[in-house]
């Protein structure tokens, strides 16, 4: 009987752990859909706050429910004003070790941006971008 109780107690709790990252996972997807405008940066991380729509001269992105990603920058290479800013569209995924991958598409061809998410509140998003490997 004792090693009933304690295989019982042993499942509820591998169930409880499971339970809470899948919730977490789902937090996370939802938190991020929207659009967001970046407001400051640092050598290691970005920093955005969330928006109704970007109508602005700053760099922001755009995740949506069904996998869709827009990358809001300068629609060329030069960067002296006046910029103009347009939506580059592609698409977006988290990875299995919560890595955000996103694809898209400029005049330079397919892009690809890969980042962690430090942060994600209902106003702000922290990303840490992946370098890559070669």
């Amino acid at each position: 009987m004792k090693k009933f109780w304690t295989l019982l107690i042993l499942i509820v709790c591998v169930l409880m752990i499971n339970s809470f990252r899948e919730s977490e996972a789902v937090t996370i997807e939802k938190e991020i859909i929207g659009k967001w405008v970046m407001v400051s940066s640092n050598e290691k991380e970005l920093i955005f706050e969330k928006v109704p729509e970007f109508g602005s001269s700053k760099l922001g992105l755009a995740f949506y429910k069904n996998g869709n990603f827009i990358n809001y920058m300068n629609s060329g290479f030069c960067g002296t004003p006046p910029k103009q800013f347009i939506e580059h569209p592609g698409t977006w995924k988290e990875t299995d070790d919560k890595l955000i991958v996103a694809n898209y598409k400029t005049w330079r061809g397919i892009n690809k941006l890969r980042f962690f998410i430090k942060e994600v509140t209902e106003s702000k998003l922290v990303l840490q971008f992946k370098p890559r490997v070669n």
